[in-house]
């Protein structure tokens, strides 16, 4: 009669066990983004079960979210599809996925995302503690729409480039947004710098129908973009006041440049500047299979991930 009880103890013990042993936490590289833009989340285990612990198929990783009501929001699609990942016992491994598309994140409002990690050798979930970050409104400055010819039987296909800042952490930051005419399918959102509020940011079109935005970072500072009809950021460079204040031009052939300023080359710039040494790491949405010992001294291994978000 009292077989139950003790079973379930002993469940509940092994439950218990599999989770002081390892340990899943996730990470966001900000706290704040605009509805569609990339959102990046790095899942990290943490291996203490003495035993080197892998991790395959598409189905041993997945999340859950819930809105500030605690209600669970709803799942569009599926979240890009984990990739292996083993983990030695004492050792972590992180893996990013961009869950930006995943679920409904239309309301402007606070969320809590929640991991869940499947251990196959013991058949057991493993679920992170939450995460909270806000999807926040933008305002549009600059908009203009452009037609891709596509098939010459068929007319061109239209797709719009927005211009638009949005108050994160109480600094404004300057986006991009390319949507089709409706703006109800979204290619891409891309955070291109803070912004100066004395100053309102320069816009136009190449005759390759590509983007230019130039803006002002700082006191004597300004930052040239330039973004493809897919989305791609091809072109980010950095000038400073000398002499004449930097502007955008357009050329007779539909070129666009800046003019004025003096060029200030980065490690960061795009396409890397030649002048300069290796261009900063850059590390895919998703990664994994990176492992770090559990001790005091961590390498983090993070690097930097690549501006703007993917399809």
């Amino acid at each position: 009669m009292f077989k139950t009880p003790l079973i379930a103890g002993a469940c509940l013990t092994a439950f218990l066990s599999a989770h002081a042993q390892v340990k899943v936490e996730l990470m966001l590289d900000q706290k704040q983004y605009l509805l569609k833009e990339s959102l990046p989340v790095g899942v990290r285990v943490v291996n203490h079960s003495g035993r080197t612990l892998t991790f395959s198929g598409t189905n041993w990783l997945s999340f859950t979210v819930e809105d500030h009501d605690n209600f669970v929001v709803k799942q569009l699609q599926d979240s890009p599809p984990p990739q292996k990942m083993s983990v030695d016992t004492s050792y972590m491994a992180t893996q990013w996925i961009d869950v930006g598309r995943t679920f409904d994140f239309s309301e402007n409002t606070s969320y809590k995302l929640r991991a869940r990690v499947h251990i196959d050798e013991w058949n057991e979930n493993i679920f992170s503690d939450p995460i909270e970050f806000e999807i926040i409104k933008g305002t549009k400055l600059w908009e203009q729409q452009i037609g891709i010819p596509r098939d010459p039987s068929q007319p061109p296909e239209i797709r719009k480039y927005i211009v638009q800042q949005a108050n994160y952490l109480k600094d404004l930051q300057l986006y991009v947004r390319v949507t089709d005419a409706t703006e109800k399918v979204v290619y891409a959102v891309i955070r291109l710098a803070p912004m100066v509020q004395i100053s309102q940011p320069e816009a136009q079109i190449d005759t390759l129908n590509r983007l230019h935005v130039l803006t002002q970072i700082g006191m004597r500072q300004f930052m040239h973009f330039c973004i493809d009809p897919d989305g791609r950021l091809v072109l980010r460079n950095t000038y400073q006041i000398a002499g004449r204040r930097p502007k955008l031009e357009v050329t007779q052939d539909g070129g666009v440049y800046v003019n004025g300023g003096s060029r200030m080359l980065r490690k960061d710039d795009i396409p890397p500047s030649p002048l300069l040494s290796e261009p900063l790491p850059e590390r895919p949405a998703v990664t994994g299979g990176d492992s770090s010992p559990t001790g005091n001294a961590i390498p983090s291994g993070d690097g930097v991930k690549p501006p703007g978000n993917t399809h």
